[in-house]
């Protein structure tokens, strides 16, 4: 997943307590454990959410953690973009959560929790 700069250090701030380095260069844009496994960070990382339009996706840590990738024990699957790019890039971290369907014809896109995603991974309509 990348996010906006200010978003990704905003969530760096929140975990920045865990032994993980989240330097982040142009080589290595996300967070990660030489030493530790993601089962060592888990229960101190938080649940991500997004709202797209009325609906709010939720992805709890086991969803965007990889272990043994990119030759780290841990990696946390989200990198960050410039802010004025104005742009997110959800991809694989938040598609394997989710079953997606294309229906070209009505031109949307459906997502479903994934059967084998963690536990909980939520979609939830958002009541205005």
């Amino acid at each position: 997943m990348y996010v906006s700069v200010t978003d990704y250090n905003g969530f760096v701030s929140q975990i920045a307590h865990l032994d993980i380095d989240c330097t982040s260069d142009a080589n290595e844009p996300y967070c990660y454990s030489d030493e530790l496994t993601c089962d060592s960070f888990v229960a101190d990382l938080p649940d991500l959410t997004f709202q797209i339009n009325n609906v709010k996706y939720t992805i709890p840590p086991e969803g965007y953690t990889l272990s043994n990738v990119l030759r780290h024990e841990c990696v946390i699957a989200i990198s960050w973009m410039t802010d004025d790019s104005g742009l997110y890039i959800l991809g694989d971290s938040f598609l394997r959560n989710f079953v997606s369907t294309y229906d070209f014809k009505n031109n949307e896109v459906v997502l479903m929790v994934n059967p084998n995603a963690p536990a909980g991974v939520l979609i939830e309509e958002v009541v205005s």
